[in-house]
This record gives C-alpha cells, sequence and structure tokens, in this order.
C-alpha cells in the first residue's frame, strides 16, 4: 500500500502551521501513477496557505519497488532513523531487496534514477570520488554535491551518463559518454555483495571512499 497521513508543519517564512497531508510509502509497483509525482517533488511541495510561500516540505519517507526488489528509505538529515515516523522494520526482515537510507530529496532521486538505469550506486559513488580526484571539479569550491541525474543522448544521438553538479543553490552538469563510463565500469573490480546486505546502507562518498581505500 501507499498509505498518507495527516501532519502539522510551520511555514518558514509566517511561523503559521497547518495540517498537510503526506505519503509515508510510496510503493511504485501498486501505484504507478505516484512515480512521476514523487521524480518531480510534487509530493514534497509546501505552499502556505497564510502568505502562500512555497517550500520543499523534509519528512520520512519509503519508496517500495516490489519489481526490482528495491526500497528506498528517506529519513532527512538530522533525524534518528530509529526514531522516524514509517520505520519500515529490522534489518534481515526484507531478503534478497535492495536496501538505501537516503538522507535528503535529492539523495533518493538519484537512487531510483540508477535503480532505473541499471547501474550499481556503489559503483557510481566509485565514480563519482573518480571524478572528483582527477579535476574535473576542480574549479568547484568544496561542499559541492554531485549526483547521477540519469542517462541521456548528446547531439548526435550517442548516450551520456547526465551529473548534477549542485553549489548551494546553482546547478550545472557534468556529462560523459556512456560507453567511457562503461569502460571505465569494466576496469573496475567487481565489487562483492556487501556482507550487511540485509541491513539499511548509507552508499554515499563516505562510503565509497572507505571502499577505494580497502582496494588501494
Amino acid at each position: 500500500m501507499s498509505p498518507r497521513t495527516t501532519r502539522v508543519f510551520q511555514c518558514l517564512c509566517c511561523g503559521q502551521a497547518q495540517e498537510v497531508q503526506v505519503w509515508e510509502t510510496v510503493n511504485v509497483s501498486l501505484h504507478p501513477k505516484l512515480k512521476p509525482k514523487l521524480l518531480s517533488g510534487e509530493l514534497f511541495d509546501f505552499a502556505c496557505k497564510h502568505c502562500a510561500h512555497d517550500a520543499e516540505l523534509q519528512y520520512p519517507l519509503l519508496y517500495h519497488d516490489m519489481k526490482r526488489r528495491a526500497m528506498f528509505w528517506l529519513v532527512p538529515a538530522g533525524t534518528r532513523p530509529g526514531d522516524a515516523i514509517g520505520f519500515p522494520g529490522p534489518k534481515g526482515l526484507y531478503s534478497g531487496y535492495i536496501l538505501r537510507l537516503v538522507r535528503d530529496f535529492n539523495e533518493l532521486i538519484e537512487k531510483i534514477l540508477l535503480l532505473d538505469a541499471g547501474i550499481d550506486d556503489r559503483l557510481m559513488e566509485l565514480f563519482k570520488l573518480h571524478v572528483r580526484r582527477h579535476g574535473h571539479l576542480a574549479a568547484y569550491p568544496r561542499g559541492t554535491k554531485l549526483f547521477f541525474h540519469g542517462i541521456d543522448r548528446d547531439d548526435q544521438g550517442q548516450p551520456q551518463i547526465n551529473l548534477l553538479v549542485l553549489e548551494g543553490d546553482a546547478e550545472t552538469h557534468l556529462v560523459t559518454r556512456e560507453d567511457a563510463y562503461r569502460a571505465w565500469e569494466q576496469r573496475t573490480k567487481p565489487l562483492p555483495p556487501p556482507t550487511d546486505q540485509q541491513d539499511w546502507l548509507q552508499i554515499d562518498q563516505k562510503y565509497a571512499r572507505r571502499i577505494a581505500r580497502g582496494r588501494s
């Protein structure tokens, strides 16, 4: 199911509180029409009834793809997973599932897009680390974030990996041909399944650096 619940949010602009219906779980196998609304950010949009201020809500949400046996659990930064409303259950409950813990909306969208593209998120984090270490982001300040943004096509119709670069509120993109990425992927030693694969893993740049240190 994809249950909704009512929660109270306070407008950051005028301070007024109001009730908003939110989705605790989005099961795209049972409710596929919710997926484009999630990817567009519509499920997190907030418009204050008092001052008309627009904002992006932050709340726990569980993304469930039964067909691909994957669940991505969004628990906003600053909230402990065990304290989150809609806690999906202990490790070991979803044998054979890809289980990921993400901390913001962009991380959630990235996991969904990677799953759709058939790309191992651990390899993508290593690739982003490779991009950072080889000077592609040298012109950007420390703290710039990098996200997989999908596979599109260049002017010649060739598929390319699109990476979203976030520097504060500014957005730019880095692209690399998909065949170049796949060649890099082939040169990279295969990653074994995580030993804690039945736990909720946070696969990010910290994870990639740990993997890189262990492979050097």
